[in-house]
């Protein structure tokens, strides 16, 4: 069945939440390169990622297209080109069944998604592929939907010969910044631990240790579990049939800002502003400095490619479409010097901003940490969900989170960037 016509399956995930045009601009990516593999020596245009997206196939969130051409040096082989691209958003699956009209929230994307996708299949010996005398398969695959634990691997490239797999690997990770602030949140971290690392486990992967005298800091889980349980039954006495008087919203807003973050906010204020007097007392010595920006380059290595060697961060902003690796920033952050800050704004908590100097004197943000924290409040589609579980008593009440947020500033592209 066509695109018009998949169904989708609901699974266990909460598929209406995070979606954003970068989800949509990683299907017109992938769309593109498996366009540009298709027509190649033309060029791939806006027209044939439209083509693609409408011809996707499949069930469940996970659609292909397929099509083949003949081979260059036998005409009665086939070479094959495959375009996967797994969605677990209700937000997607309607954008791709309507790609006509929504295609028009990455208009300012597409000419750098072409003109990257066009380039990455001109850079390679297709020769070898569209003219060998075999049959080959050339996958293309968008997996933002997939899960994502264990790879930041977007969009990924597979050239097989005759059923063997051969080294024509592409990984990628796919960002937008069309507002041109140039901030990108990259990865995200547990504010609280909960059995699978804290805040004091997030600051030891950047290198800060503390001492006896000023260590670490982690909330315990206790006035978490405290503050949540206060929101919570608030909200579960206050709560009528699905829905909460604006004055309760307001009390429970006052709530939270009374508590600002609770201990889990002391705790990050505290630990932010020990990382920047570590990192400044760090950078005055060289051997010291080495060990820092050995301790930044692994974290990055872990919160941009989770680990994964070779990924390539493909960004598109307000002037285009750049790509930047961890090796790349390896190789020039030691052109550039380093500093660090806490900041408060008003209505937020402390962040921690780490700045880069190039030998002009120019001032950039490479890395921004701030602590996040949602939910502890009503919720209709909560309620409505707890409802068609068959819940009894629903409050409609949203977990409080709190969430260590990652992003890179201006001065990585100026960095990592290699095209």
């Amino acid at each position: 069945m066509r695109f018009q016509e998949f169904k989708f399956v609901q699974s266990n995930q909460r598929l209406d939440e995070g979606y954003t045009a970068g989800d949509l601009a990683e299907t017109a990516w992938g769309a593109a390169v498996a366009a540009a593999f298709e027509k190649y020596p033309s060029a791939a245009t806006s027209a044939d990622i439209l083509r693609i997206i409408k011809g996707l196939q499949g069930s469940g969130g996970n659609l292909d297209y397929k099509n083949t051409r003949n081979d260059g040096l036998k005409s009665e082989l086939t070479d094959t080109i495959i375009f996967s691209n797994i969605i677990n958003m209700k937000a997607h699956i309607a954008d791709i069944q309507q790609i006509e009209t929504s295609i028009k929230k990455i208009s300012a994307e597409l000419p750098g998604i072409l003109q990257d996708a066009n380039n990455q299949v001109k850079s390679l010996d297709l020769k070898e592929i569209f003219a060998n005398g075999k049959a080959d398969v050339i996958q293309v695959g968008a997996q933002g939907g997939a899960d994502q634990k264990g790879t930041k691997v977007d969009v990924s490239i597979v050239h097989s010969v005759e059923g063997q797999q051969e080294k024509t690997h592409f990984g990628y990770s796919l960002k937008t910044d069309t507002s041109g602030k140039g901030i990108m949140p990259v990865s995200q971290a547990p504010g609280v631990d909960k059995g699978k690392g804290g805040q004091v486990q997030f600051f030891k992967g950047l290198g800060i240790i503390g001492d006896e005298k000023n260590p670490l800091t982690e909330p315990a889980r206790e006035a978490y579990d405290e503050l949540n349980d206060k929101l919570r039954k608030y909200v579960e006495a206050n709560a009528k049939d699905g829905k909460l008087e604006s004055v309760y919203e307001k009390e429970i807003r006052a709530m939270r800002r009374e508590n600002g973050g609770g201990e889990v906010g002391q705790a990050f204020t505290k630990n932010v502003q020990l990382a920047a007097d570590k990192i400044n007392e760090e950078i005055k010595t060289d051997g010291q400095e080495a060990a820092f920006l050995n301790n930044l380059v692994s974290f990055f290595e872990d919160h941009i490619n989770k680990k994964e060697k070779g990924i390539k961060l493909l960004t598109f902003d307000a002037e285009g479409a750049y790509t930047s690796t961890v090796e790349q920033f390896a190789d020039n952050v030691r052109n550039f010097t380093l500093s660090a800050e806490t900041k408060k704004e008003a209505g937020d908590m402390k962040k921690l901003l780490i700045h880069a100097t190039n030998t002009e004197g120019e001032k950039t943000l490479l890395l921004e940490i701030r602590l996040k924290f949602s939910g502890g409040r009503f919720s209709g589609s909560t309620y409505k969900a707890a409802v068609k579980r068959g819940k009894d008593n629903p409050s409609g009440y949203e977990l409080l989170r709190y969430t260590i947020s990652v992003s890179t500033g201006p001065g990585y592209k100026q960095i990592a960037k290699i095209s």
